[in-house]
């Protein structure tokens, strides 16, 4: 495929998760309620069964990366790459373990239908508005929401709200243009048809529209949206632990009198000083009861607590396979690089849980992730200030990254005995792992 070789304004690129930008502004160009549950507009994810609690998730939520839900559906998994997984220790699965569509090398891609039907059993990343997780798909459910809610779908929206008031004639739905097209060399996506997955990532555009979009946005008197919509739009809804990156609500203490300011430094050190250090003692305390050996089978895992953040994961093997190496080996090859992989490994809780019965008894089943913590490269650079940035945290959306048959590897799931019980049991769902907690 040969794209141009004369490069201007009106060049065609892929522009990736840009398009995202895009489906967020539809969504305020409808006039659609933000605080509208997703189900409003799509019933069919009601499911009392669901890990997903699709009834507390709103539009807002899907668009300002607060759903909880899982970043895409089907890929990255790869099915020719099976044999490689099963060469560093994972199991032997039949073809019915894994996904009914979606997964590179076995079957098509998800229809509309398919994805919804399979998002009542998929399982989140973290609980509605805990915290931010990326997701490319939550944009791919808000495109269903407005079609329901308009009558007209995602190419349909975005031309007649935003392409033809700017004048936007180099941007759409891929495929673009290819006697325009920047292609770079090699492998590439140029000409792909994302299908319902465009939304969150499969539109294509010049830099002479991109200008067009951002000098409209900034504009004293926009064509799109009011000044008092797009100043609530970029304001931050979340945070992160990346300082230049933020997307949530804080608290604000408020003091009485003329010289109240001067009360805000005290109080933040009385904070960080009294409240603090018992909040992470007794966490720790909270935390004891995950710590121990758990077996079962072949399989092994050792769970411990140290000066860290979450729960230390010291081991985790399969059939005398450090099944622990292994991700990293998976994580740390991956086609995009998202840096190399930390040594430690640590879980984290996802506020995920609900009430099982097992053997007739009541059990709190709970779901843990494994953070895929990346170090700092060190990488240089000659251009000026390349250092005065800080080390960027990926954490939040490299969650399910990695999966294998149909269970990404960063999933770990514990049982309790009751509601704030002792931990009696662990599951690793990729591995196929059902342990007993020894102490």
């Amino acid at each position: 495929m040969n794209g141009t070789r004369h490069v201007d304004g009106d060049s065609q690129y892929l522009i990736g998760s840009i398009s995202k930008v895009f489906t967020d502004l539809l969504l305020l160009k409808t006039g659609l309620n933000l605080e509208d549950p997703v189900t409003k507009y799509l019933p069919e994810l009601k499911s009392h069964d669901s890990p997903i609690r699709w009834e507390d998730i709103t539009l807002g939520a899907l668009g300002d990366h607060l759903s909880g839900m899982p970043p895409t559906f089907g890929y990255p998994e790869i099915y020719y790459l099976i044999p490689l997984f099963e060469s560093h220790g994972f199991p032997h699965l039949p073809d019915s373990a894994f996904l009914n569509c979606g997964i590179i090398g076995l079957n098509p891609g998800c229809t509309k239908q398919q994805l919804l039907e399979n998002f009542k059993s998929s399982h989140p990343l973290a609980a509605p508005n805990l915290r931010p997780v990326y997701s490319s798909l939550a944009f791919t459910i808000l495109s269903y929401a407005m079609e329901v809610a308009t009558g007209k779908n995602y190419s349909q929206l975005l031309n007649e709200e935003i392409l033809i008031p700017l004048n936007m004639t180099n941007t759409g739905v891929s495929p673009g243009v290819d006697g325009k097209a920047v292609i770079p060399p090699g492998d590439n996506s140029w000409g792909a048809d994302y299908s319902d997955n465009a939304p969150g990532g499969g539109l294509y555009s010049s830099a002479r529209d991109i200008s067009s979009l951002i000098v409209d946005l900034i504009s004293p008197d926009p064509k799109l949206l009011t000044r008092a919509q797009i100043h609530a739009w970029l304001k931050p809804l979340s945070t992160t632990t990346q300082l230049t990156t933020l997307y949530g609500i804080g608290y604000v203490v408020l003091t009485a009198g003329a010289r109240g300011t001067e009360a805000q430094m005290p109080l933040a050190r009385a904070l960080l000083r009294t409240v603090i250090p018992i909040v992470e003692d007794e966490t720790r305390k909270a935390a004891e009861v995950y710590v121990g050996s758990y077996t079962g089978g072949l399989g092994e895992m050792v769970v411990g607590i140290d000066d860290g953040p979450g729960l230390q994961l010291k081991n985790l093997s399969l059939n005398g396979t450090d099944m622990l190496d292994a991700i990293k080996t998976f994580y740390n090859s991956q086609p995009v690089s998202l840096g190399k992989l930390s040594d430690e490994m640590r879980l984290y809780p996802t506020d995920v849980w609900k009430e099982v019965e097992v053997e007739g008894k009541k059990m709190i089943e709970e779901d843990w992730r494994l953070q895929y913590d990346t170090l700092d490269e060190g990488y240089e650079s000659e251009l000026p200030s390349w250092d005065e940035k800080p080390s960027q945290c990926v954490a939040w959306w490299t969650g399910d990254a990695l999966y294998y048959g149909g269970e990404s590897l960063d999933r770990f799931v514990f049982m309790r005995d009751g509601y704030g019980g002792k931990v009696v049991e662990a599951r690793v769902p990729s591995l196929r792992m059902n342990l007993t907690m020894h102490g």
